[in-house]
């Protein structure tokens, strides 16, 4: 073998195995998250019509695919609006509901859409290719990011629609745990959903006529 050809070899395998030892060294914020996150049962969702406390952007089952990953990332919704009305802010989350894919852990995360999470949690027993939910109380002071995890024989993936509930386009997003890469779902609305007293009522929405 010449001897560049020989060097090059040399330099990528110790270049693998630098990256190699600096992945086992360094744990993820996924990993991190893992060690101290508590595992709640989950339930069927309770029959909250949109629009008076659910903020939904998917239209419903079917899910035209699903996602998973093996990298840890996050799949979930940006939620800012309900049917093209800003959100009350600040509230408080009381449920979220997911359509999942496979049985396994569901991995729900709860973060400000550039920030670390806020709220994380696994979810135990839930039903595959069905909506699922849990129930908790946590304040939200903005628009937020919530979505689960998905990764192959570990978190369950999580059901998408390329098409929207009550024309409020996409929403959908993936990240990691802690925001640093997140990109737009294009075209996707996660079948992820948030219930709690953050939808403005009608009746208190103000109307301007020119």
């Amino acid at each position: 073998m010449p001897r560049t050809s020989a060097l090059c070899t040399l330099t990528v395998l110790l270049a693998s195995m630098l990256v190699a030892t600096s992945e086992a060294q360094v744990p993820s914020d996924y990993e991190r998250l893992k060690e101290v996150a508590p595992r709640v049962p989950s339930h069927r969702p309770s029959l909250v019509p949109a629009g008076t406390g659910t903020v939904q952007y998917d239209p419903g089952a079917p899910a035209d695919t699903l996602l998973s990953d093996t990298t840890n990332i996050f799949f979930g919704n940006i939620f800012d609006t309900q049917s093209g009305n800003p959100l009350d802010f600040p509230g408080t989350l009381t449920q979220v509901s997911w359509y999942q894919g496979s049985l396994a852990l569901a991995a729900v995360l709860l973060a400000p859409p550039g920030g670390p999470s806020s709220y994380f949690v696994f979810a135990t027993g839930g039903a595959p290719l069905t909506f699922n939910a849990l129930t908790f109380s946590h304040v939200v002071n903005g628009s937020f990011f919530g979505g689960m995890a998905a990764v192959p024989g570990l978190i369950a993936s999580v059901g998408a629609r390329s098409a929207s509930y009550n024309a409020q386009g996409f929403h959908g997003r993936q990240r990691n745990a802690n925001g640093s890469a997140s990109n737009s779902l294009q075209g996707l609305n996660v079948m992820f959903r948030a219930t709690g007293n953050l939808v403005i009522p009608v009746e208190l929405l103000e109307f301007e006529v020119d």
